[in-house]
């Protein structure tokens, strides 16, 4: 995203606080970071549902060339 956009969701989010519509000022960087955070967290619990990687016991062998 660029800088300009961001500015312009920000002032937005700026806008909605001061006439009420939200009790806190957000900032587009923090909904993203707070976002990624939430993400990682359910991403690495154990009841995640994507299965954890099992190995397939195959052995490759380096044939030494590209």
């Amino acid at each position: 995203m660029s800088a300009e956009m961001a500015g312009h969701i920000n002032a937005f989010l700026k806008r909605a606080f001061k006439y009420g519509f939200c009790n806190t000022i957000y900032t587009i960087g923090a909904i993203a970071e707070e976002t990624d955070n939430v993400l990682f967290k359910k991403v690495m619990s154990a009841n995640h549902c994507i299965p954890p990687v099992k190995s397939n016991g195959y052995s490759l062998i380096d044939k030494g060339y590209p």
